[in-house]
């Protein structure tokens, strides 16, 4: 008798729990459909008079809509902090607008959202959709697609990936940024490989589409069984790894003979004066005394070989001044420009990068194919014999700085060593 009774009290008491269990899950289903009513009910009465532009809230096809997306992209563009928008670029357009338009006009531009979060979701929208067009181009695309790949590091001691793409697109070679990475943890070739391989399988990729990949030769990539190319070929034998053709040109320097390399070490002048801001005060005021046009000589450093022919230029420009100032701080290369010979060399060095630099510009930027690029190559490769045969004759028309110092009748007695006779 009393365990039948037990198992009664037990069996009410679950029904009673299952019931409680159904009426609250009823109460949330209905709670739910109730909100999203509302939510229905609210979005139906913004769209029709744009009641909530104070939330952020913006009806498709508006023209608020499309001033957000507009003042979003700008930021974006000029990389600027995405605060600005409502802390700079909103205040001042309301003014504006108040003053030359009246304050209707205000009101209805103080319903354009800018704050932080929106400039945030409407670069990250822009972002999405483009990627997603360039993906689409490259599975639509006739032909394969090649990629650009470099493994750098920022100011802040972060490894990125960086990974460009060049394909055919309506008969037309297109080059677009594809993505950027970062390396949580070692830089070693299949760390670098793994975030290309993600991106490929999030967005229905292949190695299959892609026969060649160019580096720029860092460690990482140039290694023959560990390198970036070596494990790219384990998985696809059919791709070609190639150099960047303007990354040989800052190895070509590495090259250069003893009495050239030599001038070079004059940029560590550059930089000793630009590492103490002491030190860089005093020739910046030496340089307002001796009446000169400018007084800076910016800081260099390897990752800049392209401008290394401006800071030849502007050596040779205060080369007075630098050597009054090296001499009174008693450095080692303070007696460099009472010689000749330096001084002409550094000349000639300031013509030669100046060309190298015009030749690299000519090749960078889109719209350039492989026929073009060797075009400028070829024609830079036979001027050289040309440049030779009229130096060997003393005539430096080639050369601008290297002829106005032989015209100038300072530095004759060193015109000859640069390529003497046989």
């Amino acid at each position: 008798m009393y365990e039948r009774d037990v198992k009664d009290y037990n069996v009410r008491e679950q029904g009673v729990r299952d019931q409680e269990v159904r009426e609250q899950d009823l109460r949330k289903k209905y709670a739910r459909e109730q909100r999203i009513r509302q939510q229905t009910l609210k979005r139906a009465r913004f769209d029709e008079k744009a009641t909530l532009p104070v939330l952020g809230f913006v009806p498709i096809n508006k023209p608020i809509l499309t001033a957000s997306y507009e003042v979003a992209y700008l930021i974006a563009k000029q990389g600027k902090p995405l605060t600005i928008g409502e802390t700079l670029v909103k205040p001042d357009v309301l003014k504006m607008a108040n003053i030359m338009l009246g304050e209707e006009t205000k009101v209805k531009l103080s319903q354009i959202p800018l704050s932080n979060d929106t400039i945030c979701d409407r670069i990250e929208d822009m972002s999405k959709g483009i990627l997603a067009q360039v993906v689409a181009d490259l599975i639509s695309s006739p032909a394969k697609f090649n990629i650009k790949l470099d493994e750098t590091t920022d100011v802040s001691n972060l490894s990125q990936v960086i990974v460009l793409v060049r394909y055919v697109k309506d008969d037309v070679i297109n080059e677009d940024f594809l993505f950027c990475k970062s390396l949580t943890t070692t830089t070693k070739a299949a760390e670098v490989k793994k975030p290309v391989d993600n991106f490929f399988k999030d967005n229905s990729l292949s190695w299959d589409m892609v026969p060649a990949v160019c580096s720029d030769r860092v460690p990482v990539t140039q290694g023959r069984k560990s390198g970036f190319g070596a494990v790219v070929k384990a998985d696809a034998p059919h791709i070609i790894i190639t150099h960047c053709i303007l990354h040989r040109h800052a190895l070509a320097t590495t090259t250069l003979p003893p009495k050239l390399a030599e001038v070079l070490k004059i940029v560590d002048c550059v930089n000793y004066m630009q590492s103490s801001a002491l030190r860089h005060r005093i020739f910046s005021e030496l340089c307002k005394e001796m009446g000169l046009e400018f007084d800076v000589l910016l800081y260099h450093s390897n990752i800049r070989w392209l401008s290394r022919g401006q800071l030849l230029n502007g050596v040779f420009a205060v080369r007075l001044e630098l050597a009054l100032f090296l001499q009174e701080h008693q450095h080692c290369h303070a007696d460099c420009f009472k010689n000749s010979e330096f001084i002409v060399i550094l000349v000639h060095l300031a013509d030669i990068f100046a060309a190298v630099n015009h030749l690299n510009h000519k090749m960078q930027g889109g719209g350039f194919d492989i026929i073009e690029t060797e075009e400028n190559l070829k024609a830079f490769q036979k001027k050289l014999p040309l440049w030779k045969r009229r130096t060997e004759i003393n005539n430096f028309a080639d050369f601008p700085l290297l002829d106005e110092c032989v015209r100038s009748k300072m530095y004759l007695e060193s015109q000859t060593f640069l390529y003497p006779r046989n």
